[in-house]
């Protein structure tokens, strides 16, 4: 999980919880806190940083963002130095963290929708097989 607090180097932490010991403490004055949403990586970097100004960006839109602005190769390292100016530009709205339980409750809609979609897809896969049944 690469970080870089304004006017400071990117520096690399672990995405693991205890990568989360280099957040943001009190003493900083801190306007926002913009990171990409990545799979299931951010959560606990969203439960961190409950209390704190935060903006969630879409990695698609951060690499459009990249390419807009000049930089066609992808790393995490360049998405890191992009995301702060990519917020400063396009202000997106900060948002409240989600409770533990809204975001179980998403996990199990958006699992729900998943074997609704594996349930309608299944005839069509079945009926395109070239296994007879």
């Amino acid at each position: 999980m690469p970080i870089q607090p304004r006017g400071t180097p990117v520096r690399q932490h672990s995405q693991r919880p205890q990568g989360a010991d280099y957040l943001p403490t009190k003493k900083w004055q801190v306007e926002q806190i913009a990171y990409e949403a990545t799979a299931t990586y951010h959560r606990v970097l969203e439960a961190a940083l409950a209390d704190w100004p935060c903006v969630k960006l879409n990695p698609e839109r951060v690499r459009r963002f990249a390419q807009a602005t000049g930089v066609l190769a992808k790393t995490d390292h360049i998405d890191t130095m992009l995301l702060a100016p990519m917020a400063a530009t396009l202000r997106p709205p900060i948002r409240s963290a989600r409770s533990a339980q809204q975001a179980q409750l998403a996990e199990l809609i958006n699992a729900r929708d998943r074997l609704v979609r594996d349930r309608t897809d299944a005839p069509t896969s079945a009926a395109r097989s070239l296994c007879p049944r």
